[in-house]
């Protein structure tokens, strides 16, 4: 059981929705729920997380550092619980690390 779950997207100010503009915090929302509905992080490719960065015109190489790293954290804190990590499990966290780009 992964430690991600589905987050609702935030809903776009006045300003956002009188000039059709997405909340660039969606960015980490939809980042997050893709690796919620995976069975297993290795299934998601770097294409899906940089076509989702590519739709709000974000850089993830460079924006949105602590959100990532916080994700990350997450995954780490799930896979230490156990006080033993597993080869699978290994492979997961280089895999995430490697999706967001840390």
């Amino acid at each position: 059981m992964m430690p991600f779950r589905p987050i609702p997207a935030k809903q776009p100010n006045f300003f956002q929705h009188l000039f059709n503009l997405q909340s660039k915090e969606n960015v980490i929302i939809e980042v997050n729920n893709l690796l919620a509905k995976a069975e297993n992080i290795s299934d998601i490719e770097t294409d899906q997380i940089i076509g989702i960065a590519d739709g709000y015109k974000i850089n993830l190489e460079k924006q949105f550092t602590e959100e990532r790293k916080d994700m990350f954290r997450k995954l780490v804190r799930h896979v230490i619980n156990d006080d033993n990590i597993s080869n699978e499990e290994a492979m997961q966290l280089n895999h995430l690390r490697d999706l967001l780009f840390l």
